[in-house]
């Protein structure tokens, strides 16, 4: 059985390696680091303020606002006002950004196949059970998962 450090360590490997290929990819193609999880939000939730950006993606608005002028230049999303608060914009794709969008989202579906490709059937099970957030926090909030018996366990081994 491996370690937990072990285990953290190739996690940590595995996620640099997505992290080089995909920004390689993004910058052949012409994106920036973060404006391909932007272009997603808003093809899959249409217009939206550059707030309700912010808010989805977990990032400054001004952050949301310096991506959007760059890929308003490049013509992939555009902006108009808010039809309920003319102080607001909305940001929307074009369907430049569309045919972007989703040609990215197919090169980066092939780099995690090839990502993948060295992991048995059995690992990439392993790895997509059906863990949650929740639980890594109730991890860390102390409480530790007994192998074992299958139940949490806190430290000084008492459930």
């Amino acid at each position: 059985m491996h370690s937990y450090r072990e285990i953290v360590g190739k996690l940590i490997q595995l996620n640099a390696l997505k992290r080089i290929s995909t920004h390689r990819a993004a910058s052949e193609i012409g994106l920036y680091d973060g404006q391909m999880p932007l272009l997603e939000t808003l093809e899959r939730d249409g217009c939206l303020t550059q707030k309700a950006l912010a808010d989805r993606l977990h990032v400054s608005p001004a952050s949301v606002a310096v991506s959007i002028k760059r890929m308003q230049k490049c013509g992939i999303v555009d902006k108009m006002p808010s039809e309920e608060d003319l102080r607001y914009n909305r940001v929307m794709l074009t369907d430049k950004g569309r045919d972007l969008t989703r040609r990215t989202r197919a090169l980066f579906d092939r780099l995690d196949e090839e990502l993948f490709a060295g992991f048995t059937l059995n690992e990439c099970e392993q790895l997509s059970l059906p863990h949650d957030a929740k639980s890594c926090e109730r991890g860390f909030g102390g409480r530790r998962h007994d192998h074992a018996h299958g139940q949490g366990a806190g430290r000084d081994g008492a459930t």
